[in-house]
């Protein structure tokens, strides 16, 4: 069966990720370090066989968690913000009419005492877009299903910082600038970047 596995993976080419068109991010990506955004749309890379797998994974428990315990939501829907420099697209998990639901797989969430920023934002920038000021992160664990979940508010000061990092790299993409130009400083995450070689050479 791993066989048949990796075939369909093999043959399921790029994702949405990686056909961005230019002025045009997703949503799962506005919290990620900015050099990352923008190295990721000029040097974009396929994702490997194991990374794939682990997507799959994530897939089929949102798929439960959608059409079980979150009947009478809207699920999987595409949405889009569009300030006229730029679009932000997405496909939210699930909603209504007073909350947005975003589920999140983990290894384990056991040490996991707050959400992660960059899920926050992403839930943030879905609230924007839907015009909901309330939402709930729920991470469950691979190992043994048990679930984390985290109430969030809407935060408007934290959207226009979002908007703002998305306008640096979209007017950095425009120039043909070199990711050189935009700055950051090394920290913990960049140890599972894939570009971690290109940035830090010397670190790692």
């Amino acid at each position: 069966m791993e066989k048949e596995i990796t075939k369909y993976l093999q043959s399921n080419k790029d994702s949405e990720y990686y056909k961005d068109k230019p002025g045009v991010f997703h949503a799962s990506s506005c919290g990620l370090c900015p050099r990352l955004i923008f190295l990721s749309r000029i040097k974009p890379t396929e994702e490997t066989i194991d990374t794939k797998k682990i997507y799959l994974i994530g897939d089929i428990f949102h798929k439960f968690c959608e059409e079980n315990l979150f009947k009478g939501y809207q699920t999987e829907q595409k949405i889009e913000y569009d300030n006229s420099e730029f679009k932000i697209i997405g496909k939210v998990d699930a909603y209504n009419e007073t909350e947005v639901i975003d589920f999140k797989t983990c290894k384990d969430t056991k040490y996991l005492y707050e959400p992660k920023i960059e899920n926050v934002i992403q839930l943030n920038v879905y609230m924007k877009i839907l015009g909901l000021n309330t939402g709930r992160l729920i991470y469950i664990g691979k190992q043994d299903f048990k679930i984390k979940e985290f109430h969030i508010s809407y935060d408007e000061s934290m959207f226009k910082e979002t908007e703002a990092k998305l306008r640096f790299i979209n007017n950095k993409l425009k120039e043909n600038a070199s990711f050189e130009e935009i700055n950051i400083e090394p920290s913990q995450l960049c140890f599972w970047c894939k570009y971690k070689g290109l940035c830090f050479p010397k670190q790692y």
